[in-house]
């Protein structure tokens, strides 16, 4: 057991391990990933030889998220997490005591050739050397007669277990996020309720997806020289409660974000009968501008309309634009048949069809939203701001000790610090010139 553990307690086991998930991380880059390509890619790339279906299908390397071989080597990393920290839980904990050294360990650094000798034009005094190691960021520990032992950040040891302690809640962070996370698509037009995803993404293998009732009050954008330099819309949720969402600032309601990622306009067409009646009336999400066509029959398949923006500028419309915007349309009584209209129509023409007319009241806007509900996002950023901590807490909130021994007025100044050794002796050194003056 005892060499069992020394190995899995090793640095080089460790190395290793960090070799390995860095070789799979490479690979989820390089070999065809079935949430890039889809299952039927996948089942492609896998076609192409024995070679490619072992690595993609027996190892699982094109799903490296739920491979055997990436979850084996994760849990031998943090096993070893784990008999790393217990191995060495108690010797950093020591390393936190203050134990101060004896008189003739004192002298025996200022023997050292990284010591510093000086004769002052005076005795040295306790008091001389209490201010300014104090004046350094030093406590002093231990005075005994013509010797002071002083250290700085004698807790840094603890940083080693904050630091790994953090890859565990990076760990839980992940494995919730992995479950919870949630994403789907839709479109909306202003003034449109939110009634279902037009595409789901990705489905959250714990939670069902989010219960969402919200309206699209009011699509916003920021224009500058006719390019449309940011958008943005309102949404009212069953509350009552109205949230602002701009292009990397979704709304929130909970654990859920509301991100608008693109938009377009989004034609009113009213089909009337000869007298005048609504037959038909509905918001179009008509494509962006350069776009595809949208095709959209009316009442029940009696007329079917293709919709595209026709103006040749490629700036987004501004709101005072949108009564003057053209409108493309060609419009006909059944798939096959020639069109009854094709062209370009304005806000308030009237297009007279058999037994029916149709126009366009308004135009408004539409925009597609990018429907993202995840839990576990709290943890990986503790975890984050944790890892960061240990770090600086570990390497630059090193520990150093300091010896100030002296007889009259000859002095010396020594001590030992964990790292970076050229700079403590300049540190040695500005405490050396202070005691000199």
């Amino acid at each position: 057991m005892r060499t069992l553990w020394r190995l899995l307690t090793s640095p080089r086991t460790t190395i290793a391990v960090f070799a390995v998930l860095a070789v799979l991380l490479l690979l989820n880059i390089l070999v065809p990933q079935e949430a890039v390509v889809g299952s039927e890619g996948l089942e492609r790339a896998a076609a192409g030889g024995a070679v490619a279906h072992f690595l993609l299908v027996t190892l699982g390397l094109g799903s490296l998220s739920t491979s055997p071989v990436f979850l084996g080597s994760l849990g031998l990393f943090f096993l070893i997490l784990v008999l790393v920290l217990v191995d060495r839980f108690r010797t950093t904990l020591r390393r936190t005591r203050l134990v101060p050294p004896s008189r003739q360990t004192l002298e025996g650094w200022c023997r050292k050739t990284t010591s510093l000798h000086g004769r002052r034009a005076s005795d040295l005094d306790v008091g001389a050397v209490y201010k300014a190691l104090g004046g350094l960021g030093y406590r002093v520990v231990k005075v005994v007669d013509g010797a002071v032992w002083a250290i700085k950040h004698r807790t840094a040891a603890l940083g080693f277990l904050v630091f790994h302690l953090s890859f565990f809640l990076l760990c839980a962070g992940g494995v919730i996020l992995y479950l919870t996370r949630f994403v789907g698509t839709s479109a909306l037009v202003e003034g449109q309720a939110f009634s279902g995803f037009s595409t789901v993404l990705r489905e959250a293998p714990m939670l069902e997806p989010p219960h969402l009732r919200f309206s699209l009050l009011e699509v916003n954008g920021r224009f500058e020289g006719g390019q449309a330099l940011n958008l943005g819309a309102v949404f009212r949720f069953e509350n009552g409660v109205e949230r602002r969402s701009w292009i990397n600032h979704p709304a929130r309601t909970g654990a859920t974000k509301i991100l608008v990622n693109r938009a377009g306009i989004a034609p009113v067409l009213w089909l009337q009968d000869e007298r005048g009646f609504t037959r038909d009336r509905v918001a179009v999400v008509a494509a962006s501008l350069g776009g595809e066509s949208t095709v959209v029959e009316l009442d029940d398949g009696a007329f079917r309309v293709v919709v595209r923006p026709a103006s040749e500028r490629r700036s987004f419309p501004r709101r005072d634009e949108l009564p003057t915007t053209e409108v493309w349309l060609s419009v006909t009584a059944d798939e096959a048949g020639p069109p009854l209209f094709e062209g370009t129509v304005s806000v308030g023409q009237v297009l007279s069809l058999p037994g029916a007319a149709l126009l366009i009241p308004e135009l408004r806007y539409w925009v597609g939203v990018y429907v993202v509900r995840e839990h576990g996002g709290v943890l990986l950023v503790l975890g984050f701001a944790m890892g960061i901590l240990g770090l600086v807490w570990r390497l630059l909130l090193f520990r150093r000790e300091v010896a100030v021994v002296w007889h009259g007025r000859d002095f010396a100044v020594a001590g030992k610090a964990e790292y970076f050794s050229h700079r403590f002796q300049e540190e040695l050194e500005t405490l050396f010139s202070i005691l000199d003056e």
